[in-house]
């Protein structure tokens, strides 16, 4: 017979591993990432003021606000007084952003717009329900860039 030790089992032969401080890194490591990391938040430099109930009651605006469609095929359209005018054309199906040129109407009826109604401008905008969202993310690029924020997303045609 094999000797033992005095009050050893026979089961307890078995290696065993100790896990308890492995389990204190991982929270340790856990702690570590949850503090050091940040939040971004996407299209953060695309400021918005979206109207509240209460202002529709109140007065009207001086100016009327411009009402663009961003059809399901990635075309921008304005439209004025019954008038529909395309401004941006499709996108490029690969890269799903537009080039360059087909832009360029759209930013230069924007800063018309946006130099006539100044601080005033509020803009409409209609999407497609199918249109990709990149589509209407190249239109809310353009009115950043001249500094429009008072933007209202709407289901029905300009009043």
């Amino acid at each position: 017979m094999a000797r033992r030790k005095k009050g050893m089992i026979a089961e307890d032969d078995e290696p065993i591993v100790d896990i308890s401080s492995l389990i204190d890194v991982c929270f340790l490591l856990l702690i570590y990432f949850i503090v050091t990391s940040t939040i971004a938040e996407p299209e953060s430099d695309l400021i918005l003021t979206l109207p509240s109930k209460s202002s529709d009651s109140a007065e009207k605006p001086e100016i009327d606000p411009a009402f663009f469609h961003v059809l399901a095929d990635g075309s921008i359209n304005r439209i004025e007084a019954g008038n529909t005018s395309p401004l941006a054309g499709v996108g490029d199906p690969d890269y799903m952003h537009r080039k360059p040129e087909s832009m360029e109407q759209l930013n230069n009826t924007v800063s018309a717009y946006s130099k006539m109604a100044g601080d005033k401008a509020v803009i409409k905008v209609k999407a497609d329900p199918n249109v990709k969202a990149q589509y209407v993310i190249d239109l809310l690029n353009v009115l950043a860039e001249h500094k429009i924020t008072k933007i209202t997303f709407t289901k029905g045609a300009p009043e």
